[in-house]
Protein backbone atom coordinates (compact mmCIF):
# COMPACT_ATOMS: atom_id res chain seq x y z
CA UNK A 1 0.00 0.00 0.00
CA UNK A 2 1.51 3.35 -1.04
CA UNK A 3 1.69 6.38 1.27
CA UNK A 4 -1.31 8.15 -0.30
CA UNK A 5 -3.45 5.02 0.11
CA UNK A 6 -2.41 4.79 3.78
CA UNK A 7 -3.25 8.46 4.31
CA UNK A 8 -6.67 8.03 2.72
CA UNK A 9 -7.34 4.92 4.82
CA UNK A 10 -6.44 6.91 7.95
CA UNK A 11 -9.00 9.57 7.00
CA UNK A 12 -11.69 6.88 6.86
CA UNK A 13 -10.89 5.64 10.38
CA UNK A 14 -10.24 8.96 12.11
CA UNK A 15 -11.74 9.87 15.42
CA UNK A 16 -15.05 11.46 14.49
CA UNK A 17 -15.05 15.24 14.72
CA UNK A 18 -18.53 16.23 13.67
CA UNK A 19 -20.02 19.55 12.60
CA UNK A 20 -23.83 19.85 12.67
CA UNK A 21 -25.22 22.94 10.94
CA UNK A 22 -28.68 24.22 10.13
CA UNK A 23 -31.25 26.93 10.52
CA UNK A 24 -33.40 27.04 13.62
CA UNK A 25 -35.91 24.17 13.99
CA UNK A 26 -34.55 22.10 11.11
CA UNK A 27 -33.55 19.10 13.26
CA UNK A 28 -29.91 19.65 14.20
CA UNK A 29 -30.44 19.49 17.99
CA UNK A 30 -32.62 16.40 17.61
CA UNK A 31 -29.86 14.72 15.59
CA UNK A 32 -27.19 15.73 18.13
CA UNK A 33 -29.25 14.33 21.00
CA UNK A 34 -29.84 11.11 19.05
CA UNK A 35 -26.09 10.73 18.47
CA UNK A 36 -25.50 11.40 22.19
CA UNK A 37 -27.95 8.65 23.20
CA UNK A 38 -26.20 6.26 20.80
CA UNK A 39 -22.84 7.12 22.37
CA UNK A 40 -24.22 6.42 25.84
CA UNK A 41 -25.49 3.02 24.69
CA UNK A 42 -21.90 2.29 23.65
CA UNK A 43 -20.68 3.25 27.16
CA UNK A 44 -19.13 6.49 25.97
CA UNK A 45 -19.49 9.40 28.41
CA UNK A 46 -21.40 12.40 27.02
CA UNK A 47 -20.41 15.92 28.07
CA UNK A 48 -22.53 18.80 26.76
CA UNK A 49 -22.06 22.55 26.70
CA UNK A 50 -25.49 24.05 26.01
CA UNK A 51 -26.02 27.74 26.85
CA UNK A 52 -29.78 27.15 26.58
CA UNK A 53 -29.63 24.09 28.89
CA UNK A 54 -32.15 22.24 26.77
CA UNK A 55 -33.23 18.70 27.56
CA UNK A 56 -30.54 16.06 26.90
CA UNK A 57 -30.38 12.49 28.17
CA UNK A 58 -30.38 12.23 31.99
CA UNK A 59 -27.10 10.28 31.73
CA UNK A 60 -25.37 13.21 30.00
CA UNK A 61 -23.45 15.91 31.84
CA UNK A 62 -25.00 19.20 30.64
CA UNK A 63 -23.86 22.69 31.60
CA UNK A 64 -24.16 26.26 30.41
CA UNK A 65 -21.05 27.15 32.42
CA UNK A 66 -17.81 27.02 30.41
CA UNK A 67 -15.62 26.32 33.46
CA UNK A 68 -17.82 23.47 34.74
CA UNK A 69 -17.94 22.04 31.21
CA UNK A 70 -14.14 21.89 30.89
CA UNK A 71 -13.73 20.61 34.46
CA UNK A 72 -16.08 17.72 33.56
CA UNK A 73 -14.08 16.97 30.40
CA UNK A 74 -10.88 16.82 32.49
CA UNK A 75 -12.54 14.66 35.17
CA UNK A 76 -13.87 12.21 32.59
CA UNK A 77 -10.44 12.01 30.92
CA UNK A 78 -8.74 11.32 34.27
CA UNK A 79 -11.24 8.50 34.87
CA UNK A 80 -9.94 6.94 31.66
CA UNK A 81 -13.25 7.18 29.84
CA UNK A 82 -13.86 7.85 26.18
CA UNK A 83 -16.15 10.83 25.77
CA UNK A 84 -18.35 12.45 23.19
CA UNK A 85 -18.30 16.20 23.70
CA UNK A 86 -21.16 18.30 22.31
CA UNK A 87 -20.92 22.08 21.98
CA UNK A 88 -24.32 23.53 21.16
CA UNK A 89 -24.57 27.15 20.00
CA UNK A 90 -20.89 26.66 19.16
CA UNK A 91 -20.25 30.28 18.26
CA UNK A 92 -20.39 31.01 22.03
CA UNK A 93 -17.42 28.72 22.75
CA UNK A 94 -15.61 28.04 19.46
CA UNK A 95 -15.49 31.36 17.62
CA UNK A 96 -12.27 32.98 16.45
CA UNK A 97 -12.26 34.97 19.72
CA UNK A 98 -12.17 31.71 21.72
CA UNK A 99 -8.86 30.31 20.38
CA UNK A 100 -8.07 28.89 23.81
CA UNK A 101 -10.91 26.35 23.29
CA UNK A 102 -9.90 25.16 19.82
CA UNK A 103 -7.82 22.36 21.36
CA UNK A 104 -11.07 20.36 21.60
CA UNK A 105 -10.82 19.87 17.84
CA UNK A 106 -7.09 20.17 17.22
CA UNK A 107 -5.87 17.91 20.05
CA UNK A 108 -9.00 16.44 21.61
CA UNK A 109 -8.51 13.03 20.02
CA UNK A 110 -5.36 12.58 22.15
CA UNK A 111 -7.64 12.80 25.20
CA UNK A 112 -10.22 10.30 23.86
CA UNK A 113 -12.58 13.16 22.96
CA UNK A 114 -15.00 12.91 20.05
CA UNK A 115 -16.16 16.51 19.51
CA UNK A 116 -19.56 17.46 18.05
CA UNK A 117 -19.97 21.12 17.08
CA UNK A 118 -23.54 22.41 16.64
CA UNK A 119 -24.35 25.80 15.15
CA UNK A 120 -26.87 27.72 13.08
CA UNK A 121 -24.21 29.81 11.35
CA UNK A 122 -20.94 28.09 10.45
CA UNK A 123 -19.26 31.41 9.62
CA UNK A 124 -19.44 32.30 13.34
CA UNK A 125 -17.40 29.21 14.24
CA UNK A 126 -13.64 29.57 13.77
CA UNK A 127 -12.27 28.25 10.44
CA UNK A 128 -9.76 26.16 12.43
CA UNK A 129 -12.61 24.38 14.18
CA UNK A 130 -14.60 23.81 10.97
CA UNK A 131 -11.47 22.63 9.20
CA UNK A 132 -10.74 19.97 11.84
CA UNK A 133 -14.16 18.35 11.42
CA UNK A 134 -14.13 15.19 9.31
CA UNK A 135 -17.91 14.74 9.12
CA UNK A 136 -20.66 17.22 8.39
CA UNK A 137 -24.39 17.04 8.90
CA UNK A 138 -25.99 20.04 7.25
CA UNK A 139 -29.68 20.81 7.47
CA UNK A 140 -31.38 23.62 5.55
CA UNK A 141 -29.11 26.65 5.60
CA UNK A 142 -28.50 29.82 3.60
CA UNK A 143 -26.80 29.78 0.20
CA UNK A 144 -23.84 31.65 1.69
CA UNK A 145 -23.41 29.08 4.45
CA UNK A 146 -23.77 26.22 1.95
CA UNK A 147 -21.01 27.75 -0.19
CA UNK A 148 -18.75 28.12 2.85
CA UNK A 149 -19.33 24.49 3.87
CA UNK A 150 -18.89 23.21 0.31
CA UNK A 151 -15.51 24.94 0.28
CA UNK A 152 -14.55 23.71 3.78
CA UNK A 153 -15.50 20.11 2.99
CA UNK A 154 -14.44 20.16 -0.67
CA UNK A 155 -17.71 18.76 -2.00
CA UNK A 156 -20.22 20.58 -4.22
CA UNK A 157 -23.02 18.25 -3.11
CA UNK A 158 -23.36 20.44 -0.02
CA UNK A 159 -24.65 23.27 -2.23
CA UNK A 160 -28.04 21.51 -2.16
CA UNK A 161 -28.51 22.43 1.53
CA UNK A 162 -30.68 25.56 0.97
CA UNK A 163 -33.33 23.39 -0.76
CA UNK A 164 -33.71 20.86 2.08
CA UNK A 165 -37.03 20.47 3.89
CA UNK A 166 -37.40 20.52 7.64
CA UNK A 167 -35.83 17.35 9.08
CA UNK A 168 -33.75 16.57 5.98
CA UNK A 169 -29.97 16.74 6.08
CA UNK A 170 -26.88 16.06 4.00
CA UNK A 171 -24.14 13.91 5.56
CA UNK A 172 -20.64 14.48 4.20
CA UNK A 173 -18.01 11.88 5.20
CA UNK A 174 -15.22 9.65 3.85
CA UNK A 175 -16.08 6.31 2.24
CA UNK A 176 -13.77 4.13 0.13
CA UNK A 177 -11.17 6.94 0.06
CA UNK A 178 -13.64 9.48 -1.33
CA UNK A 179 -15.79 12.16 0.18
CA UNK A 180 -19.44 11.27 -0.11
CA UNK A 181 -22.60 13.27 0.49
CA UNK A 182 -25.70 11.26 1.37
CA UNK A 183 -29.16 12.61 2.07
CA UNK A 184 -30.97 11.64 5.28
CA UNK A 185 -33.93 12.55 7.43
CA UNK A 186 -34.21 12.87 11.23
CA UNK A 187 -38.03 13.24 11.25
Amino acid sequence: MCFSEKAEKMKETQTPRILIVGASETGKSLLAKSIARDMEKRNIAVTVYDPLVSEWSPESFVSDDEVKFFVEIDKTYKEGLKQAVFVDEADTLLSIAHKHNHWLLTRGRHYAIMPHVITQRPALVAPTVRGMCNQLFVFRTSKEDAKLLASDFAHDGILEAPTLNQGEFLHCYWKDRQKVVDKGRIF
